[in-house]
């Protein structure tokens, strides 16, 4: 890992202080977000077309609390106008293109959590 903690779309350095844990006690939670949301993007795009905007709303708010917890504050944000959107009752459209915005942001951290492997 480089030792700075900087990856693409990550601060671990930060969240590990905010935290107060070491690396090798962080990393295990790092590999289990990537786990747990590698395919989230689909199963997001299952609710918003079956227009459960409640169950994905609640889904994004999770990953919102997650990626703040691993220092990804660029997929923290973006999640944040996910649910935002959602809970507005944004349209369809304007809800996809955000939730593809999700997609790139949560591909590039877990590429770069794939990379501490």
């Amino acid at each position: 890992m480089n030792m700075s903690g900087q990856l693409a779309g990550l601060d671990l350095q930060e969240a590990m202080g905010r935290v107060g844990v070491p690396f090798e006690v962080f990393l295990p939670i790092v590999m289990r977000f990537a786990e747990l949301n590698r395919d989230i993007y689909s199963r997001l795009l299952v609710m918003l077309q079956a227009g459960d905007l409640s169950k994905l709303r609640q889904m994004v708010h999770a990953l919102k609390a997650a990626s703040g917890g691993i220092g990804a504050y660029d997929l923290q944000d973006i999640c944040l106008d996910v649910e935002m959107a959602a809970h507005q009752g944004a349209d369809h459209d304007e809800i996809k293109d955000l939730l593809s915005l999700l997609k790139v942001e949560l591909d590039k951290v877990v590429t770069s959590i794939d990379s501490l492997e």
